[in-house]
């Protein structure tokens, strides 16, 4: 059987922002840390804006993904819609794929 769940965030950040995180995490405890399903972060410093994707496993990273352009503009209100199925999870920020 599949499984589908949606995540829906509405934000709107500061003209000042940097960066923020949004941590998918596979239960309570930080030190050891659980395991991280999902760590989406946009960052908008650095030369590159970047929407970074991640997981941790065993308090470990794997390898970092950020491709997939930047739909985001500093200081405007936009949404991420997350979808979770039994595979990958399927990610729109200000309604584009990425």
């Amino acid at each position: 059987y599949i499984i589908l769940t949606s995540l829906f965030l509405s934000l709107s950040l500061s003209s000042f922002s940097l960066s923020f995180a949004i941590n998918l995490q596979c239960g309570p405890s930080v030190s050891p840390r659980d395991d991280v399903a999902l760590h989406l972060s946009p960052v908008f410093s650095g030369g590159q804006p970047r929407i970074v994707r991640n997981t941790i496993l065993a308090n470990r990273w794997d390898r970092e993904e950020s491709f997939g352009g930047f739909p985001l503009v500093a200081g405007s209100a936009f949404e991420i819609v997350i979808r979770v199925d039994s595979t990958r999870y399927r990610l729109a920020i200000g309604g584009k794929s990425i």
